[in-house]
C-alpha cells in the first residue's frame, strides 16, 4: 500500500480520538483509490464520505507537480472533527499512488474533473456505501467531485461543501487562467439535484476560489449558498465543522440571529 506521510497523520489523529481506523485500496473504474474510514460499519445513516481538494496541482505555472498531494488537507482535519460512519475517498492519483502507471499530471491538472475521475470516484464509492445512503462532504475542488458525483450515485442524503469550484469556467476566467477543458462543469447538475439536500460554503476572503467567481452557481442555490465573513480557504473552517454538521440541512447563515455572514 502506497505510504503518505499526511495519511499516516491523518490515521494517528482519528486513532487518538478511539476510533477504529482502517486503510485499503479500493478498485474504482479506471483508477484505484486509496482510503481512509472510521466506524464505517457503524448502523448509523449516512455515511460522510469527505473528498479532499486539488491540492498542488502545479509547482510552477508552466510546471505540473509529480505528486498533487499536500500534507493534511483539510478534508482530513475536518474528518477527524466528524463522530459519525465516516470515509476519506481519495482521488485518483493522489496519496501515493501518482507513479502508477495510470498516472499522468493531466488527472491533476485539465482532466482532474473530467468523465473518468467522476466515473471512477462514483464506481469506488458504490462499492464502499454497499447501499447505505451518504451525505457527500468536499473542500474546493472536492467540492467539485462531491456535486458531480451525487448526481450519479443513489441514496444521496445531501452534499456540503467548503470551498468548492462549482463553477469552473467563471474560475478560471476570474484567475486568468487556462480553462479545464477536460474537465466536467459541476454548474451544469445543480438542476438535476435541486431535490438533495445541501448547503454550500464559501469565506468571504477566500482568494483560492472567491464567492465572486461562483456568482452564477450562488443564484441558483439561493438560501443554500452561504458566505461566512472572515473565512478563507483555510480557515476557520474546523472551528465551525461541528456546528455545520449539527444543523445540517440547515444553514449556519439562516439558522442563527448572531450570525456573521457578508455578500459579497
Amino acid at each position: 500500500m502506497p505510504v503518505n506521510a499526511a495519511w499516516v497523520l491523518a490515521t494517528l489523529l482519528l486513532s487518538a480520538g478511539c476510533s477504529a481506523v482502517q486503510q485499503q485500496v479500493i478498485e474504482g473504474a479506471a483508477f484505484r483509490h486509496v482510503v481512509l474510514s472510521a466506524d464505517l460499519e457503524d448502523a448509523s445513516d449516512p455515511v460522510h464520505l469527505y473528498i479532499a481538494g486539488d491540492g498542488r496541482p502545479f509547482v510552477r505555472p508552466d510546471q505540473p507537480a509529480a505528486d498533487p498531494t499536500v500534507p493534511l488537507p483539510l478534508a482530513y482535519e475536518l474528518m477527524i472533527k466528524d463522530e459519525a460512519a465516516r470515509v476519506l475517498l481519495g482521488r485518483p492519483c493522489y496519496h501515493g499512488m501518482a507513479a502508477r502507471e495510470r498516472c499522468s499530471p493531466g488527472w491533476w491538472t485539465q482532466s482532474r474533473y473530467s468523465e473518468e475521475v467522476v466515473q471512477s470516484m462514483v464506481v469506488a464509492a458504490q462499492r464502499l456505501l454497499r447501499g447505505r445512503s451518504v451525505l457527500l462532504i468536499g473542500h474546493s475542488g472536492g467540492g467539485a467531485l462531491a456535486l458531480l458525483m451525487a448526481a450519479r450515485l443513489d441514496h444521496v442524503a445531501g452534499v456540503v461543501t467548503i470551498g468548492a469550484n462549482l463553477d469552473i469556467h467563471a474560475w478560471a476566467d476570474w484567475h486568468g487562467y487556462t480553462k479545464l477543458s477536460a474537465s466536467l462543469q459541476p454548474l451544469d447538475v445543480l438542476q438535476a439535484l435541486q431535490h438533495v439536500p445541501q448547503q454550500h460554503y464559501w469565506g468571504s476572503d477566500d482568494q483560492v476560489v472567491p464567492p465572486a467567481s461562483q456568482k452564477n452557481v450562488r443564484m441558483q442555490l439561493g438560501e443554500r449558498a452561504c458566505v461566512v465573513a472572515s473565512f478563507d480557504h483555510q480557515c476557520c473552517w474546523r472551528r465551525r465543522w461541528s456546528d455545520i454538521l449539527a444543523r445540517f440541512p440547515a444553514s449556519i447563515c439562516t439558522a442563527t440571529a448572531a450570525r456573521s455572514i457578508v455578500e459579497p
